[in-house]
């Protein structure tokens, strides 16, 4: 696996947030929408509604997981950086 920067893991962080609330918002203006139609939704709709609501599961699941990445590389730095024989930092 090819090790990512901390800036590239945070801008993608970043950008995945931004579509998640973009997503998110789409659906909740679906959902208004399809709310004032009769309670039998046309196929379509709900199809429309279930795309949405999966892709704002799947990018929740790619911000969660490169969220860990991020910490995961970050507490291999700081446990590189320490001294392996008194626990303490090599910079002291």
């Amino acid at each position: 696996m090819m090790r990512i920067e901390d800036g590239s893991i945070s801008d993608t962080i970043a950008t995945l947030q931004r579509r998640f609330q973009h997503e998110r918002a789409e659906l909740q203006a679906v959902l208004i929408a399809s709310s004032e139609l009769p309670a039998d939704r046309p196929l379509e709709e709900r199809a429309t509604i279930e795309r949405r609501e999966q892709a704002i599961r799947d990018l929740a699941t790619q911000i969660i997981t490169l969220k860990e990445h991020q910490k995961k590389e970050k507490n291999e730095r700081n446990e590189a950086a320490r001294d392996p024989r008194h626990g303490k930092n090599r910079t002291r």
